[in-house]
């Protein structure tokens, strides 16, 4: 396939796109909108789970992983 009728192709394909979105408006950005929290919840709960891990890791090298007693000990 040459670059014409790639760029042809991609043009039909980018009117279709179009005229469905005319016909229900806004579902298109909704999905983009979507997808993209989708992706930074996913983002954010990985740092979460690496944090915890990071803590109970650290905890665990100081031998302090009594919890209830460090909030004892803090009041």
């Amino acid at each position: 396939m040459d670059m014409k009728e790639q760029k042809k192709q991609d043009q039909e394909i980018f009117e279709k796109r179009m005229k469905e979105s005319e016909r229900r408006p806004g579902m298109e950005i909704r999905r983009r909108h979507r997808r993209r929290v989708n992706v930074w919840l996913v983002i954010g709960v990985i740092v979460l789970i690496l944090l915890l891990l990071l803590w109970l890791t650290w905890a665990d090298l100081l031998g302090d992983t009594d919890v209830g007693n460090f909030i004892e000990v803090a009041h």
